[in-house]
């Protein structure tokens, strides 16, 4: 179990059951600490009471207080670590002969120091020293991330490319949309002038029609009215006395 001594208090970096640092950690009612995923999967088969896994206390699901202040430390703790591990990285000793390393064996990719050198497992070997070797391999990162960087601008320029034909296109579909819709509004008017010359000539018919109806009916009831005299002069003649209409018969 790490433990990280402070100024004024201590407090345990790792998890109890986990043993790794703490992520998310919670605290229970009796103030122990754990991640937040390891309680919940540790009581996962608890069906009643759930307990403490460290004191064996009585503690609630819904108790759980996240640890802000263990979970900055923790953090701390472990940008700590690493600067520690870097630190003795770049000054590494050799524990055979208790020496700097300073070479590099790139045919094994492995360091040693000087007395390293003189033995057998690297006299015919491709070694160079520690700050070459860096360099070299730092040389082929730098061209491996000069040749990224320019399939990096192929494709944004692809990409722009891309993106320009698209737009072309889609000014293409919008000026056809456009004169499809004024070859659709030339045809509707076409067709409204036709249907109205259509109806306007219906509308002269029915109207010559009506004007000949008028002249007909006119003409019929003049031919009723002439009916209509000849049949009250018959009347008139019929209700003569007899020798008047036999007069009226010779006349």
């Amino acid at each position: 179990m790490s433990k990280v001594t402070g100024m004024n208090d201590w407090f345990e970096a790792t998890c109890f059951l986990c043993h790794e640092y703490f992520i998310d950690p919670v605290t229970l009612d009796c103030d122990h600490n754990f991640c937040h995923s390891c309680i919940l999967h540790s009581w996962r088969e608890c069906k009643t009471e759930t307990l403490c896994p460290r004191c064996k206390k009585p503690a609630l699901r819904e108790n759980l207080k996240p640890h802000t202040e263990l979970a900055k430390a923790v953090k701390m703790v472990k940008w700590v670590c690493q600067e520690r591990t870097e630190i003795a990285e770049g000054g590494k000793i050799c524990k055979e002969h208790r020496q700097a390393v300073k070479y590099f064996c790139k045919d094994h990719l492995l360091s040693f120091c000087p007395e390293c050198e003189k033995t057998k497992d690297h006299l015919a070997h491709n070694a160079l020293s520690a700050s070459e070797a860096a360099n070299e391999y730092k040389d082929v990162i730098v061209n491996h991330i000069d040749e990224l960087l320019k399939e990096q601008e192929d494709i944004e320029m692809h990409k722009s490319l891309m993106e320009k034909q698209w737009q072309d296109v889609m000014q293409q579909v919008e000026a056809e949309k456009q004169l499809a819709i004024r070859c659709f509004e030339s045809i509707h008017q076409h067709i409204t002038e036709l249907c109205n010359r259509r109806i306007s000539k219906m509308d002269d018919a029915v109207e010559e029609m009506l004007l000949k109806k008028s002249e007909h009916m006119a003409e019929l009831s003049r031919e009723r009215t002439k009916v209509q005299d000849f049949i009250w002069d018959l009347r008139k003649k019929h209700q003569q006395r007899t020798l008047d209409f036999l007069q009226a018969r010779k006349l």
